[in-house]
Order: structure tokens, then C-alpha cells, then sequence
């Protein structure tokens, strides 16, 4: 395969972004440049369920890099706050059934 910038684009916009259950995407080897990877950066921003990225044998360039490492961090960020705010949720809910319970 000979994905490349525009397949990479394709793929960010239509596959990844959004998608929870895409969890792996093997990408070497595919003539992908740095412009393929500042998209799929933006799409994981998103929102995704890729855990797995495999871009061995692409020249992603420096940008590209950079790209993915900040969606990356933004994405944990964004897990570490929903699973936050889900435990604040709980926590809220069994307070609540408890104070039913002794009424």
C-alpha cells in the first residue's frame, strides 16, 4: 500500500476521528509524510479509541512528531478528567442513596 498524505487525510477524517472502536492502525511503510500526521494528530484530538499506532518507515518530520505527542497528551488529559468527573458522579450518587436509605 502507498497510503501517503492525502490516504493518511482519508483515514484521519473518515476512520479515526470519533471512532471508539478503531484501536489499532498499521500505517508503515505507507509513504505517509509529516502533513498526514499533523491530520491524524488533529482527528485523534477528536476523540479516539486508537491505542496502537504503527508509522515505522515514514518520514514523519519533526512537526509531525510534535503533533502527535501533544494529541497524545491531550487525549490522556481528557481521560484523566472524564474518569475524574465519573468518579465525582459516583461518589455524588452513593451519597445520595444513603441519605435515602436513613429517611
Amino acid at each position: 500500500n502507498n497510503v501517503g498524505d492525502v490516504g493518511c487525510t482519508a483515514l484521519a477524517t473518515n476512520a479515526v476521528a470519533g471512532n471508539a472502536t478503531l484501536r489499532t492502525l498499521y500505517l508503515s511503510g505507507n509513504a505517509v509524510g509529516e502533513k498526514g500526521v499533523v491530520e491524524l494528530a488533529a482527528s485523534l484530538k477528536l476523540g479516539s479509541g486508537l491505542i496502537c499506532l504503527h508509522l515505522t518507515g515514514n518520514k514523519i518530520g519533526e512537526n509531525g512528531v510534535k503533533s502527535l505527542m501533544r494529541a497524545i497528551g491531550e487525549s490522556e488529559e481528557r481521560a484523566q478528567q472524564e474518569v475524574a468527573a465519573a468518579s465525582v458522579s459516583a461518589s455524588e450518587n452513593n451519597v445520595n442513596e444513603t441519605n435515602s436509605y436513613y429517611k
